[in-house]
């Protein structure tokens, strides 16, 4: 009932604060009303085994245009400027990004950027009985990262990268708001409930502003 809602969530609402101080910042940066599009870094299949995800992502980010790395492992200092630095943080690879960008990495930043986590359970939290549940959007938002989108499950190449070039352009390039992109990147992907549901936003409402203004 929510896939085609402009919603977002939080694990507790302890997170909530840190979450609005990050998007009040950005949205100061970038003249007072959205963040800036221009500002984003991306990190493209690492692993340098996602041959199509690649192909369809370089020229999309090659022409929007936006600093990042593709194809390589950078080192983590590169990654934590950029969360730190930047309005937009992209990864397209496999799972949550950790291998390349540790949890504790993350999680030490005293703030960072909106973040799109395009792997595999990108956003999943493991419970562990009665003890704290576990996973990486944790980090991102103790790191008071103001909006995360990652996958709650598994998903195929194919599908998440459609739903990733949709994604972008309608918030990137058209501007506006996080959310009602993501609801109107749902309808790209091919498997509806599955990789179209997978996809959600943890923290708070963010605007950006279109890649001309910005």
């Amino acid at each position: 009932m929510l896939r085609d809602r402009p919603v977002c969530r939080l694990p507790c609402a302890a997170f909530l604060q840190g979450c609005v101080e990050t998007a009040s910042s950005l949205h100061e940066g970038g003249g007072g009303s959205a963040a800036r599009s221009s500002q984003a870094f991306y990190l493209l299949n690492p692993a340098g085994d996602l041959v199509k995800t690649q192909e369809t992502l370089m020229s999309e980010f090659a022409s929007l245009p936006w600093d990042g790395v593709t194809g390589e492992i950078p080192p983590v200092d590169r990654l934590r400027t950029a969360l730190q630095t930047r309005d937009l943080y992209v990864y397209c690879g496999h799972g949550d990004g950790g291998k390349y960008l540790p949890y504790k990495e993350v999680q030490s930043l005293r703030h960072c950027s909106a973040a799109l986590l395009m792997g595999c359970s990108s956003g999943a939290l493991r419970s562990h009985g009665q003890l704290t549940p576990t996973g990486m959007a944790l980090a991102y938002l103790h790191a008071r990262c103001p909006a995360l989108v990652a996958n709650l499950w598994d998903v195929t190449d194919g599908d998440i990268d459609r739903f990733s070039v949709s994604l972008l352009r309608h918030c990137t390039r058209e501007g506006g708001s996080l959310l009602v992109s993501l609801a109107k990147a749902r309808g790209a992907c091919k498997l509806r409930f599955l990789t179209g549901s997978a996809a959600i936003c943890y923290g708070v409402p963010l605007q950006f502003q279109p890649q001309d203004g910005a």
